[in-house]
């Protein structure tokens, strides 16, 4: 079975392979990370990861090319736990646990879109970089099936779920979207590198839909900064064990996964 070690080895090669204008950076993150006495990335406590913050260029840096979002609907989405948006906000009134969070969002939403300023004030800013992913793909429908096609196992999809959206236009004439890198997804145990040399327009997720057969390339990936949440909406969703019941089950702890990513990763 290949480790998360012997994963991140394979990862390294791809990096400077394929991305390699980022390199020394990469490398910066590499001897870091042994500084910290990790053999890996792809497991680090939130405190742990928070640690990278003196690297400035790390934290400092948008890496990618500007991204060109595709029209394929008014909005980019991204799953997110409940959590993570209170954490990332000014949150206008903490209820103290992720479920009491959840519920009053629920219950003021009726289950329908609504604006996050409702909910929020200031920025939407994930820890510990300040950028979030997003993807045209309408998570909403599904969120464990949007959840594998965007790279994401079952276990990184919390109960207590939301899914935000982004007008495109507004992303677009802003110039906000970057194509992800090898830096912006260094911690990223699932990860399709693009190639620098062929310029793309947006970055590819990582199909799990196919486990435990197969992987492939997925859907569009662009990384997004700081968004004020007056331009966010937010959809609650419970994805509990009824919500699961009956869905393919991918785990990040998986051997068959791990397998299933070397061979992938190899071959890019």
């Amino acid at each position: 079975m290949a480790t998360f070690e012997d994963l991140y080895k394979i990862r390294r090669a791809i990096a400077e392979r394929r991305q390699h204008t980022f390199i020394e950076e990469y490398e910066q993150l590499h001897e870091f990370l042994l500084s910290l006495e990790k053999a890996e990335p792809y497991d680090l406590g939130f405190e742990t990861k928070l640690k990278f913050n003196a690297l400035n260029f790390f934290v400092a840096n948008s890496f990618g090319r500007q991204a060109d979002v595709p029209a394929l609907d008014p909005y980019i989405y991204r799953i997110c736990s409940i959590r993570d948006v209170v954490k990332s906000t000014d949150w206008r009134k903490d209820e103290g646990t992720d479920a009491a969070n959840w519920m009053r969002v629920y219950d003021k939403t009726k289950g329908d879109w609504t604006p996050l300023s409702k909910f929020a004030r200031g920025s939407y800013c994930c820890r510990p970089r300040c950028f979030s992913w997003w993807t045209s793909y309408p998570l909403f429908e599904d969120v464990i099936d949007g959840a594998h096609r965007i790279g994401m196992t079952n276990d990184w999809v919390a109960v207590q779920s939301v899914v935000l959206r982004c007008p495109v236009e507004y992303v677009k004439e802003n110039k906000l979207a970057s194509v992800p890198t090898v830096i912006d997804a260094f911690m990223q145990l699932i990860f399709h590198p693009t190639k620098d040399s062929i310029s793309p327009r947006y970055g590819i997720t990582i199909d799990l839909s196919l486990y435990p057969n197969t992987l492939s390339p997925g859907l569009d990936e662009v990384v997004l900064p700081k968004l004020g949440v007056d331009m966010l909406e937010i959809l609650p969703i419970n994805a509990d064990q009824d919500y699961r019941a009956g869905k393919n089950q991918v785990f990040s702890d998986s051997e068959v996964l791990s397998g299933l990513l070397e061979s992938y990763y190899q071959h890019l």
